[in-house]
């Protein structure tokens, strides 16, 4: 029930910060979730399906070859997933500076992803990734996922324009409050 509470709550955060400040001003963001916002702002499918198809061959192997954490996560992913699509209308009725919605949009994606990483819940393929990663190399998860982002950026960026400046203030709140949120009690002292 904990972990079901901690997902929901995480989702939410990750769908609020996606529609309420990235999307009103075509930020991208890092990740699937960027796929699935280049996506959105190119072809107008919805984000949040796109993310599920394009996940679908990281969270393959993860079942083939890291089952637990295929279990632990698949739940989160779809949930995330959907709320991103569930909440979509919110960008209509929620008006933020842009400095504003970069901040605070990379802020409440970032407490979001790392409360559920503290679970071993992952909101998509690259968090998964980023994930397997830390555990083989020791690396803090946090900045990998910032530097899997920047690089999924500034390929949007080539892809669609946008505005860049805004787009890497959003992805570096991501990585701190993700970074901020996987912390231990140990590590803050």
């Amino acid at each position: 029930m904990v972990k079901f509470l901690i997902m929901l709550v995480g989702s939410i955060l990750v769908a609020v910060g996606i529609n309420a400040c990235i999307v009103p001003y075509h930020l991208l963001d890092g990740g699937i979730i960027g796929v699935g916002l280049i996506i959105k702002y190119t072809l107008g499918l919805n984000a949040g399906l796109t993310i599920i198809v394009f996940n679908f061959p990281i969270y393959f192997f993860a079942w083939r070859y890291y089952r637990s954490y295929f279990y632990d996560s698949i739940y989160g992913f779809l949930m995330t997933s959907i709320l991103i699509d569930v909440l979509a209308p919110i960008s209509d009725y929620i008006t933020l500076s842009l400095a504003t919605s970069a901040v605070l949009g990379g802020s409440l994606i970032g407490l979001g992803t790392g409360l559920m990483l503290r679970f071993k819940i992952c909101t998509e393929g690259i968090d998964l990734l980023a994930q397997f990663i830390s555990l083989k190399t020791s690396l803090n998860i946090g900045l990998l996922i910032f530097f899997m982002d920047l690089n999924i950026l500034l390929l949007g960026n080539k892809l669609i324009g946008g505005n860049l400046f805004y787009s890497i203030v959003a992805i570096t709140f991501v990585g701190l409050g993700t970074t901020l949120s996987t912390l231990t009690q140990k590590e803050l002292a």
